[in-house]
């Protein structure tokens, strides 16, 4: 049978257009989730597991609970770019990190990005399902999350400390409640919930930095932000006050329950030393892209003693040898990952690790 060549050529135009469409959305969700984001909650995920499951979890819903979160993610970015765009517009105008957002480059419109968001949404419903049918119920409170954060008459962002207070629900709690759901529900002991507590603590001091890339924005449009309620100077020293005591609350509960947990002591000197440095530094450059590249330092440092306490738990039963390797080879890559964030600092580029 011949081919009608009008129908073969409104075929491969279909072909086109639906090629077209997947690389767009595959290109749009790259912005919403960054390969930095998606690898921090990935680790963190891992660890909260561990604190809960120490034996195997089911493929599938480990799976579907990975994709939950970075949906949930994904929908707080969406969420928050339609809120922002005034903010987003001044503090990408000409920087390297437009491409992360999606209305300021112009890859989608408005429209777009709410039909976006409903999908996330839809998506972050259909996973958790799969994880556990109880676990829905955690749904409708982290989307208000998500709103609350951006949304007016909330708005949680423009009220100062009550933003990083409340965050860390999303970024700490949300995975440890899915991940306590992959265990099966199981107690926790007194070790996970004092572990869990310490870094509830070390990520509201990570966030307490999150702002002062947008300053100039947020001062423009009114949004009252910690930082620009009480100085740089005071942000700092809370941010340092948060992440050394959680760290040290994180130690305490490591410690309770891992044999192997002295091996995270230099780890955890180490990382503190890094992040203290990172935030005395920020206070002596007057450059925001500066800034955020000594902010990305300590966001790295953090990331590390994750990794580190990521190793000690997830795999208990090894050799005292073979933790301590693992945590030395740990401990060079994220070296090597700051010497790339330190030849940015020689350039004044900014580059947000994770």
């Amino acid at each position: 049978m011949l081919l009608n060549p009008a129908a073969g050529a409104r075929r491969e135009s279909a072909l086109t257009a639906a090629l077209s469409g997947v690389r767009t959305a595959a290109d749009l969700l790259r912005q919403l989730i960054w390969p930095s984001t998606a690898v921090l909650i990935l680790a963190q995920g891992g660890f909260l597991l561990s604190l809960f499951a120490p034996t195997r979890v089911a493929v599938l819903p480990m799976a579907a609970a990975i994709l939950a979160l970075l949906c949930w993610y994904a929908h707080a970015v969406a969420v928050n770019d339609l809120t922002d765009l005034d903010t987003d517009r001044i503090n990408f105008a000409d920087h390297p990190q437009a491409d992360q957002r999606p209305l300021v480059n112009g890859t989608t419109t408005r429209r777009q990005l709410i039909v976006v968001t409903i999908v996330l949404a839809a998506g972050l419903t259909a996973l958790t399902a799969l994880v556990s049918p109880w676990l829905l119920l955690a749904v409708p409170p982290m989307l208000a999350l998500n709103y609350g954060y951006s949304v007016r008459p909330v708005r949680l962002t423009g009220r100062g400390g009550i933003a990083q207070a409340v965050l860390p629900v999303g970024y700490v709690l949300v995975p440890a409640t899915y991940a306590w759901a992959l265990a099966g529900f199981p107690r926790p002991s007194v070790a996970a919930l004092v572990t869990i507590a310490g870094l509830y603590a070390m990520f509201a001091g990570r966030l307490m930095l999150k702002d002062l890339r947008d300053v100039r924005g947020d001062e423009t449009v009114g949004k009252r932000t910690f930082v620009l309620r009480h100085g740089l100077r005071t942000t700092l020293l809370v941010s340092a006050a948060l992440l050394g005591v959680g760290l040290l609350v994180m130690l305490a509960g490591l410690f309770a329950a891992y044999r192997s947990a002295w091996l995270l002591i230099p780890v955890a000197a180490l990382s503190a030393a890094a992040a203290a440095y990172g935030l005395w530094r920020i206070t002596d450059e007057p450059e925001i892209r500066r800034q955020l590249l000594w902010a990305a330092i300590v966001g790295r440092s953090a990331t590390g003693w994750l990794f580190g306490a990521l190793l000690v738990t997830a795999v208990p039963g090894l050799p005292v040898w073979q933790t301590a390797a693992l945590l030395v080879l740990g401990g060079a890559m994220f070296t090597a990952g700051g010497a790339i964030i330190g030849a940015e600092l020689g350039r004044g580029r900014p580059d947000q690790g994770a």
